[in-house]
């Protein structure tokens, strides 16, 4: 597996680092515990010898630990090994290391200038090493768990995605509102659905006609609230004679019908009308007063 999904799945499962810790069996970790734990023991015995003022003998513990520590890397060289130790400047510290390596212990009395650098520096080095190999002698186990909590993430990941495009997948609840016609731009279907009672929906001069809300997807109605249109300021126009339908597909399966004295300030008509899965709720427009009929709400619950 290549490109940015391979990357993704390495990210996620450590799917390298676990097939490297599973080849490196229980023996070479047991051993590589062995040689880290005598590294420390060294390189505390030498601390301990410095301050008393065997500095030639607290060298070569150091560079007795360092050497420990580069068979635990298990690399082809020196140098290879304490660069994936985490060592800075390997080159130069594995050169030092070989040469007090192959020297015969240091004498107290002998010990130099060039001596008191290089243990600074290896012992610098040593503790760079020690927590390298310290992260090598980890378990498979402790990457397996690792790798278990990337994998978890990214499967809380992917669940909340699946749900949240589940989520705008799914149907939306829609009111289509059409006319049969309209009388102009400012008295158009949709003002019957706005909240506002001084907007309508108008039929032209003289015309009946009817409106439909159309329900997507079908739903319960147990009861529809009607307002009449007055067309304010001029209050000439009004529904009068009118019918209430509830359609389900191309079966009616309620109706009502009323009719309205005209008032400019007209009360709410609330409508005892049910049925189940109800698709369509039509108003039609029977008869008017004055110039033409309307309506300026209708809502359902």
């Amino acid at each position: 597996m290549s490109g940015l999904v391979g990357r993704w799945v390495e990210h996620f499962t450590l799917r390298s680092a676990v097939s490297a810790a599973q080849a490196d069996d229980a023996a070479a970790r047991a051993e590589r515990r062995v040689l880290l734990a005598q590294a420390r023991q060294k390189l505390a015995a030498g601390d301990a010898l410095r301050p008393l003022a065997q500095r030639g003998a607290a060298l070569m513990l150091v560079v007795e630990t360092l050497a420990l520590l580069v068979d635990c890397a298990d690399a082809d060289s020196p140098r290879a090994a304490l660069t994936a130790l985490g060592v800075q400047d390997a080159d130069e510290v594995a050169t030092r290391l070989i040469d007090y390596a192959g020297r015969a212990p240091v004498l107290d009395a002998d010990f130099s200038g060039v001596d008191e650098g290089a243990y600074a520096r290896l012992r610098d080095a040593t503790t760079d090493a020690l927590r390298g190999a310290s992260v090598r002698a980890s378990s498979a186990k402790a990457l397996r768990s690792v790798a278990l909590t990337r994998s978890l993430s990214a499967l809380a990941f992917g669940l909340i995605a699946f749900l949240v495009l589940a989520l705008f997948m799914l149907p939306r609840p829609r009111i289509l509102v059409e006319p049969s016609a309209f009388h102009g731009p400012a008295y158009v279907a949709a003002n019957v659905r706005d909240g506002d009672p001084e907007t309508a929906w108008l039929l032209p001069d003289g015309l009946t006609g009817h409106l439909d809300l159309r329900l997507s997807p079908a739903r319960d109605v147990h009861s529809v609230t009607l307002l009449n249109a007055h067309n304010a300021p001029f209050n000439d126009r009004g529904t009068k004679g009118w019918a209430l339908e509830l359609w389900r597909g191309a079966q009616k399966v309620a109706v009502r019908e009323g009719e309205w004295a005209f008032t400019p300030t007209p009360l709410p008509t609330v409508l005892d009308l049910a049925a189940d899965d109800v698709d369509r709720i039509r108003f039609v427009v029977k008869s008017h007063h004055h110039l033409g009929a309307g309506l300026a709400e209708i809502t359902f619950r």
